[in-house]
């Protein structure tokens, strides 16, 4: 596994992606350590399941792996998930299935 931290304008909206057929994880490097602890640990769960059938049912399994990884991480990225931007982030993705 390899992992990038890379520039913000490279993921926005995202915070990070797992890209499973190359085993590469990017996390925005604007992102405090404790965030960016907690999408490493999100996006690790990404890279095991693989590509999942059910889309949301990856992201759940991962904000549950990451969420007991790194706690206080998760805590602070669901604060920061309420910003305007990342809700209509969500509101596409779930419209858009993916």
């Amino acid at each position: 596994m390899k992992i990038y931290y890379v520039d913000k304008q490279k993921l926005y909206p995202a915070f990070g992606r797992a890209f499973w057929n190359t085993n590469i994880i990017w996390i925005r490097n604007d992102l405090s350590d404790r965030v960016k602890r907690f999408v490493l640990e999100h996006e690790k769960r990404h890279l095991k399941d693989g590509k999942m059938r059910f889309w949301w049912w990856g992201e759940i399994r991962a904000n549950l792996y990451g969420g007991y990884k790194e706690p206080l991480g998760f805590i602070v990225t669901i604060m920061l998930s309420l910003s305007p931007y990342r809700l209509m982030f969500y509101c596409k993705r779930f419209i858009g299935g993916k």
